[in-house]
């Protein structure tokens, strides 16, 4: 019988969480322009970097299991983040994380994502504006999210349209596109 906080699960969940790091060095995450590099004691960050307002990372959630389809992750992920948005009690959840777009670069498929944290800091309303991008590295059948967000901008905001997607009257939305866009189409092999 394993204890559940025995050495047995120790050694599984360290070698999990060194696979993160080890398998991740194989893709050439990039640079954004005027971006800084952050470290993160978070094993399952495999890159992030900042530039005033703006965050870029790339986080692994580990090999899809067996079974598992790339889309049984997608939603498994999307479910749980809304479940924990309503934990964190976020308005509007429901409108506030919806599918984007489907891309493709000349490596991998993504499922993109809006999601807009609506929450409260310092007693006032706040919102952050992030797209995700999920896909599955095929070699080892890795799932990843990609994220590029803005903000926290205090609320009500003009500063971006909330819960819908329009480019040509919200620069914030414009900005995160372009940048995922650049990010999603220099992400590849080493």
């Amino acid at each position: 019988m394993n204890n559940e906080n025995g050495p047995e699960n120790v050694a599984v969940d360290m070698a999990r969480f060194m696979n993160y790091g080890s398998h991740a060095e194989q893709l050439a995450i990039p640079l954004l322009n005027n971006f800084n590099v952050i470290k993160s004691e978070n094993p399952q960050v495999v890159f992030v970097s900042s530039a005033e307002a703006f965050v870029y990372q790339v986080v692994s959630d580990g090999p899809l299991r067996s079974e598992e389809t790339f889309d049984d992750r997608v939603n498994l992920v999307v479910r749980n983040t809304k479940e924990y948005m309503k934990q964190q009690n976020m308005d509007d959840v429901d409108k506030s994380f919806f599918f984007y777009k489907d891309y493709k670069n000349d490596t991998f498929g993504f499922k993109v994502y809006v999601q807009d944290l609506i929450l409260t800091m310092d007693n006032q309303k706040k919102v952050v504006r992030q797209l995700n991008a999920y896909f599955v590295e095929p070699r080892f059948n890795d799932f990843y999210q990609v994220t590029v967000s803005a903000g926290p901008f205090s609320m009500p905001t003009q500063m971006l349209k909330l819960g819908t997607v329009d480019l040509e009257n919200d620069q914030i939305t414009k900005i995160l596109d372009t940048m995922m866009d650049n990010v999603l189409n220099n992400l590849k092999y080493r």
